[in-house]
């Protein structure tokens, strides 16, 4: 990419470019710091330097601005600052970014990331740098740390987002453990291109590598090389274990991964070399090469027959494979059959649950019912008894209210007691309102309704 290019992708990209004012702070180096508690300003300034050129840094990496080899996760160190030069200026503390970096363990250099022993020295400078920022320094010793070394880094925080990303897309996309099994090959084809962060990034094989190797260290993968084919075995989900170990089983089942790969390329080739075929002998036939023409076709009638019988072995394999998927599945249905049944009987017998214990219970529960029966028997004969002596009662009752009955007045007289006392009323009202009369007449009716009613009552 030309300079031109990289400038209108800074521009396009990052808003403080075009800030004359901002971006000549930004260039100058890092102040000095001689006491963290009085140069508090110079601290928030590099802070600011260093938080800038990081994500600058990080974009154009991504964007693969910094490396001619097409490679994502790992950029020159040497003028690094010449691919940041505006109006003739190059950045004075990208030197000093890139060591502060690596102290923070998030740059790491080559050579050392592929070496153990430096990687492990890089985990250690990680897990002991400090939270919050502060810039290392010695009492009487001057370091220099602008100087940009001719070495190649590797992007920590960019390989590490990336392989999340891949243990995230390869467990919720695989279910069976010999999923779990996959050669190099496959891999690359899976993960070759990532979308990370919504932002499409093509790997090179060098990125692939540095990738598998933080995968390893992490104990997320296990490699081997077996036969000249690198096979791969990922950790079982949500395993503890950190031991992942190859078994006899998983290096067959990687045997037939790779031969299903090989035959479907072989597939491939042979289905261009029969297009091209058929491309010559339409040539052929445009010039009437008829002699040309027919040989060709009888070659291509040879290639189709390949790819017919080299597809036929592949569905054979194929089978073979889901027929070792269907085993897994059962032997997984089988083992929570086991656990089912196991945790039933030791329940059983946790909660003491057995047939004589079963039969000891509903006798009981028998005899109970047997003397709850009983119990009701006896009541119901004692309320039989006292029925019998209730009936002297009810006749004294029936003798006294025949006597109380004889006393009340006979229905004539009743009569003409309620017609004088209606004539009464009747005169008493002659000189009042109409419509108060007839209140009147109307509660005076209720009343002696109510006093007839009473009597009949009594």
């Amino acid at each position: 990419m030309s300079n031109k290019e990289i400038q209108d992708f800074l521009s396009k990209n990052i808003p403080e470019w075009s800030d004359e004012e901002r971006m000549q702070t930004l260039f100058t180096a890092f102040r000095e710091i001689k006491d963290d508690n009085y140069d508090t300003l110079f601290i928030e300034s590099n802070n600011d330097k260093l938080f800038f050129w990081k994500n600058v840094i990080y974009l154009a990496q991504q964007e693969k601005i910094l490396n001619q080899k097409n490679n994502v996760l790992t950029f020159p160190g040497k003028n690094l600052d010449q691919f940041f030069s505006r109006n003739g200026l190059t950045p004075s503390c990208i030197g000093s970014v890139i060591n502060e970096l690596q102290k923070k363990g998030e740059l790491i250099e080559f050579n050392s990331y592929t070496n153990p022993a430096g990687w492990k020295l890089n985990l250690i400078k990680l897990v002991f740098s400090p939270i919050t920022w502060g810039f290392s320094k010695l009492v009487g010793r001057n370091n220099d740390t602008t100087e940009l070394k001719d070495v190649s880094y590797v992007n920590i925080s960019i390989l590490k987002d990336i392989c999340e990303k891949i243990l995230s897309l390869h467990y919720n996309l695989n279910f069976y453990k010999i999923d779990n099994l996959i050669t190099k090959s496959d891999f690359i084809n899976k993960y070759k291109s990532i979308n990370l962060k919504n932002k499409d990034l093509n790997l090179s094989e060098k990125d692939i590598d540095l990738i598998l190797i933080y995968l390893k260290r992490n104990n997320n993968i296990n490699l081997i090389n077996h036969e000249d084919i690198t096979m791969l075995k990922f950790k079982e989900k949500n395993d503890k274990n950190n031991n992942i170990e190859f078994s006899s089983s998983d290096i067959n089942v990687l045997k037939l991964k790779n031969s299903i790969e090989i035959i479907m390329k072989q597939v491939e080739q042979d289905e261009s070399k029969k297009d091209c075929i058929q491309e010559k002998v339409k040539e052929c036939i445009k010039n009437q090469q008829k002699v040309k023409a027919l040989y060709l076709l009888k070659e291509k009638k040879m290639v189709q027959q390949f790819i017919e019988k080299k597809m036929s072995s592949y569905n054979t394999l194929q089978n073979i494979l889901l027929k070792i998927q269907s085993c897994e599945s059962d032997n997984d249905i089988l083992n929570a059959m086991k656990l089912g049944s196991d945790t039933l009987k030791q329940y059983i017998e946790e909660k003491d649950l057995s047939v004589d214990r079963i039969d000891d219970v509903f006798s009981y529960i028998e005899d109970t019912l047997m003397d709850f029966d009983e119990i009701e028997s006896t009541i119901k004969q004692n309320q039989s008894v006292s029925n019998v002596n209730d009936v002297e009662f009810e006749e004294e009752f029936n003798k006294l209210l025949k006597e109380e009955t004889e006393k009340i007045d006979k229905p004539g007289e009743i009569k003409n007691k309620i017609s004088t006392e209606e004539t009464k009323i009747n005169s008493s009202n002659m000189s009042l309102d109409p419509i108060s009369n007839e209140n009147e007449k109307d509660d005076k009716s209720n009343d002696i309704l109510e006093e007839k009613m009473s009597v009949l009552a009594i």
